[in-house]
């Protein structure tokens, strides 16, 4: 978006990205139902697990052309995804959360952040191969805590005048710890929330209900002028 020419093409971002992923998600969806056809039809053997269904599908049955532009793609998009959340990980350890603690920041913060890079990454590979779970599960259990502690802060936070700050900190806390919380007695404990509920949803519900439950009972917060202003567009 910051590569327009003309802020008004900013208008044409949203119906072009939901082409793209209307396009992208038929085709996975389209992949896992043919290959899960052509194994109950006995012409392809069972799958070890489901994470190999493309890969197969692609290797067997596409065009090679066909197949190396969607595994192009997908590395593109998996190196793309692991490198901002590498970024913002490492960037949030060094300076962010130091300085909201009133922390003095560290000299050659760029050495640091470099470090964090490799040390995050490091500890991100050693979870997915500990970890038993699909890479799909692995994934959603990352966006959905991602959704859960930024939904309040940035998508009602950034447009509702009520919003304080502790509701913003209390949600995104509750969701983090919700979240890994039912990982771990999923993992460890073989205990899931009843009728299978996803552990994402119910942070995302916990903290919108913290979050609009604090803000209201709180004073509301000053805002200056300007703030305001662009909250009024």
């Amino acid at each position: 978006m910051m590569m327009n020419k003309k802020v008004t093409d900013a208008k044409y971002i949203l119906p072009i990205s939901m082409g793209g992923f209307l396009v992208a998600a038929l085709l996975w969806i389209s992949i896992g139902l043919a290959m899960r056809a052509l194994v109950i039809s006995g012409v392809h053997e069972p799958l070890a697990i489901a994470d190999l269904a493309a890969p197969q599908f692609l290797r067997t049955y596409a065009h090679p052309l066909l197949a190396g532009v969607v595994f192009a793609a997908l590395f593109a998009a998996i190196m793309s995804t692991a490198d901002g959340f590498l970024n913002i990980g490492a960037a949030s350890a060094i300076h962010d959360i130091p300085k909201a603690f009133g922390m003095k920041p560290l000299k050659h913060e760029l050495r640091w952040v470099r470090i964090g890079t490799v040390l995050l990454a490091a500890l991100a590979a050693s979870f997915a191969l500990v970890s038993d779970d699909l890479v799909a599960l692995l994934g959603a259990f990352g966006w959905g805590t991602f959704a859960a502690a930024l939904v309040p802060a940035v998508a009602i936070g950034f447009n509702w005048k009520r919003a304080t700050a502790l509701a913003v900190n209390v949600a995104i806390i509750s969701s983090l710890v919700i979240n890994l919380s039912v990982k771990l007695f999923d993992m460890y404990m073989g205990r899931t929330i009843p009728y299978l509920m996803d552990g994402g949803a119910l942070a995302l519900i916990v903290s919108l209900t913290l979050f609009f439950g604090i803000s209201l009972l709180s004073p509301p917060p000053k805002l200056d002028p300007d703030i305001e202003a662009v909250m009024d567009l």
